[in-house]
């Protein structure tokens, strides 16, 4: 698996619903400022405030988004905020951006579809339940790839430090 580092660039995660202060996103967080690089870490309800981060770091930032956080990060970019490269662990939502928008505004678009997971996950039941896009976005992708851990797992599996 090739880690999504920043290489300098400031890095951003996006979480989804409960992971903050402990879990998936926030946890890849935590585990990547220990390498000291720069990052920054929004929640799913933040849309405001990524922008902003965005904006203030004129588009040259990596995102790193998961579930109902990368739905959320994915909808910021649609709405024209440039990133060099957006990275989407396994979205779910009820409603969708429009990816060609995404595509348009993301200079690269790495996304990530959790497919397996030991056993019963509740973590695919609660993602099951709150929309997950499947491969709905895989056209408009620079890059897709189907990784065999669950929703849970899925940001730990690709964040450049682990969690």
């Amino acid at each position: 698996m090739v880690k999504n580092d920043g290489n300098g660039m400031p890095v951003a995660f996006v979480g989804g619903a409960h992971e903050y202060p402990t879990r998936g996103a926030y946890a890849a967080y935590v585990e990547y400022r220990k390498t000291g690089q720069a990052a920054a870490y929004f929640q799913f309800d933040q849309s405001g405030a990524l922008a902003d981060w965005i904006d203030a770091n004129h588009g040259n930032v990596i995102i790193i988004a998961h579930s109902w956080g990368a739905e959320m990060a994915a909808s910021v970019i649609a709405a024209g905020h440039d990133v060099c490269k957006l990275v989407t662990v396994d979205p779910v939502s009820w409603s969708r951006p429009d990816f060609q928008l995404v595509a348009e505004h993301a200079r690269t678009w790495v996304d990530y579809n959790a497919t397996g997971g030991q056993g019963f996950a509740w973590s695919n039941v609660i993602a099951g339940l709150g929309g997950a896009w499947s491969a709905a976005r895989k056209p408009y992708v620079t890059s897709y790839a189907e990784i065999p851990v669950s929703h849970g797992q899925a940001i730990c599996f690709v964040a450049p430090a682990g969690c």
